[in-house]
């Protein structure tokens, strides 16, 4: 009976272990699962993000502090005129034109020191020489290593910035325009007033050379 006893206790216990082992595999089994859907979807967004990087209409640079370029979309050499084997490790800052002004220049940074975002006009030297005007957006990221990169967005403005020159030329074509028609106006209204005047000296001239012809007095005309 003893035997029996122990043996059965035995045979709980064993039974009591098993369940909890498969319990314990079970729940395993399903945080795994529930780790590996996540990972899937992260894995999911991360390839849709890429895809639109590397789609993107717009320039996307990443670059480290000292502005070092570690990463280029297709846009970029676009952009550029130069490949992402060549922009790669070349510094951002090196491709600026000598027109930006160094109080710009210490603006942006003090901007991304601070941690915000900069937006504005900015210009890029093309591989051939040519300036190319951009608006560019440049935002301070962090890295898991907990280093900070720049995160550079640059889109071309060229047909923007021409458009808008063609409009200033416009508008003062336009107000030159208006000036002469204003001129010519003027001009016509003092012709038309010294046309008047004329007529009436004229008028009086005649008359007072009628009179002297025939010796009569002309001081009353004349006055």
């Amino acid at each position: 009976s003893l035997i029996l006893i122990t043996v059965w206790l035995l045979t709980l216990f064993e039974r009591r272990k098993r369940n909890r082992l498969e319990g314990l595999v079970a729940a395993r089994t399903s945080e795994l699962q529930q780790t590996n859907v996540q990972l899937a979807r992260q894995m999911d967004e991360i390839r849709v993000l890429t895809q639109a990087i590397e789609q993107s209409p717009v320039a996307v640079f990443i670059t480290s502090q000292q502005g070092t370029i570690e990463y280029t979309n297709p846009r970029s050499s676009l952009l550029t005129g130069r490949s992402a084997e060549q922009l790669l490790g070349y510094n951002l800052n090196a491709l600026r034109p000598s027109s930006i002004s160094s109080t710009k220049r210490k603006e942006i940074a003090a901007t991304l020191a601070c941690g915000e975002s900069w937006s504005g006009e900015l210009a890029i030297e093309y591989s051939d020489g040519r300036i190319i005007p951009v608006r560019s957006t440049l935002s301070p990221i962090t890295g898991h290593d907990g280093r900070i990169h720049h995160l550079v967005l640059e889109d071309d403005i060229t047909e923007w910035v021409e458009a808008q020159e063609r409009r200033r030329r416009l508008v003062s074509q336009l107000a030159h325009a208006q000036k002469m028609e204003s001129i010519g106006t003027l001009a016509g209204g003092i012709a038309h007033d010294f046309n008047n005047l004329l007529t009436g000296i004229l008028g009086y001239s005649e008359l007072a050379w009628m009179n002297a012809e025939q010796k009569m007095d002309n001081t009353a005309e004349i006055e």
